[in-house]
């Protein structure tokens, strides 16, 4: 379980916090598979490594521009996803130690109002839906198959209506014959 998001942070850890959850959650890639992706994304080819990306997730370093750019591309989100407050999150904490209410930096419109581990739960539940659609989807293959069966039997049977209605007539004129005591003889059919 993740811990508990601190009522006040430095945007640095904001940052990070939202780097490691979208890691975490998106990509869904281990810390040394994201530090390659970082490297080969790259363009100034710096040495990427695992434990950079540790110091990142945990919020000790700082961002350049071009650092937050490359994580979202890496992430596939956009730049303005990794600076967003976590739901729970207050106040940011300035370096000069004051603290700025959330409501003067993020207006509350455009932050989701659910917090992350529910739309973790949404996620998983689609996913969940999706898995089931597609074992209904191939049981309903199996039963198109059996239709489509049953189809062709009934088209074959179609075709020799005319067979079937011939011999249906023969029998018939056969009962009638044997009725009036004038059958014909076995083998003559």
């Amino acid at each position: 379980m993740e811990p508990e998001i601190p009522s006040t942070m430095t945007m640095r850890e904001i940052i990070a916090h939202n780097i490691k959850t979208l890691r975490k959650s998106g990509v869904q890639e281990g810390q040394a598979a994201f530090a390659e992706r970082l490297k080969t994304l790259d363009p100034s080819k710096r040495a990427w490594s695992v434990n950079r990306v540790s110091e990142a997730e945990r919020g000790e370093r700082n961002f350049t521009m071009d650092d937050l750019v490359l994580f979202a591309r890496a992430l596939g989100k956009p730049v303005s996803r990794l600076m967003l407050i976590p739901v729970g999150v207050e106040s940011i904490r300035m370096d000069n130690g004051e603290n700025v209410p959330r409501s003067a930096l993020q207006d509350s419109g455009t932050h989701p109002d659910a917090p992350e581990e529910y739309l973790l739960e949404v996620g998983r539940a689609v996913l969940d839906h999706i898995e089931k659609a597609e074992e209904l989807a191939k049981s309903l293959g199996v039963i198109g198959g059996m239709i489509r069966g049953a189809q062709i039997a009934a088209e074959t049977l179609a075709g020799d209506s005319a067979s079937i209605h011939s011999l249906t007539a023969t029998a018939r004129r056969d009962i009638l014959r044997h009725k009036r005591g004038n059958a014909p003889e076995v083998g003559t059919i």
